[in-house]
């Protein structure tokens, strides 16, 4: 502190905005690094970040497959007259992505499953903290920890 007594008013006055000048430094030498490097960024984007939406996309594609197969299968029975060989094998192949589509639709399901729980449990955690006390009281905030981590007060309450 008396190393702050010691200087000059132009000094002090000079520190608040010199402080700014240093943070608004770090960030941009922050986000300049970022820009050098997003390759890592976007690597981890959408394999990491969005295998749910890739799951859904991968059903929708399978769907369109199969839509289109059980049109193909209806013109070549009415309108081409096709050997039931022909037809049976389009069908062995439905089959065979209807039952792919449903075990991937199971995994999506399973994982928004985990997804709902997690939130839910951060949802449960953070709960307690929408109403901090504006009082400034230490007693009031105390509860609200004792709240969160199932504390016990020991019988010292007043």
């Amino acid at each position: 502190m008396q190393i702050f007594n010691r200087l000059s008013l132009m000094k002090k006055l000079f520190l608040g905005p010199g402080a700014v000048i240093v943070m608004i430094l770090i960030m941009a030498a922050t986000a300049f690094q970022g820009m050098l490097f997003p390759g890592n960024n976007f690597d981890r984007v959408y394999p990491v970040n969005f295998k749910e939406y890739q799951a859904l996309a991968q059903v929708r594609q399978d769907i369109t497959i199969a839509h289109g197969n059980i049109s193909k299968a209806i013109s070549w029975i009415i309108v081409f007259d096709t050997d039931k060989q022909k037809v049976e094998k389009l069908a062995d192949e439905q089959r065979r992505l209807v039952a792919a589509i449903d075990e991937r639709l199971t995994k999506l399901i399973i994982a928004l499953d985990q997804n709902q729980k997690r939130t839910q449990k951060t949802s449960n955690t953070v709960r307690p903290f929408e109403r901090l006390p504006t009082d400034g009281s230490c007693r009031a905030f105390e509860d609200h920890v004792r709240l969160l981590f199932g504390g016990n007060d020991g019988g010292r309450r007043t």
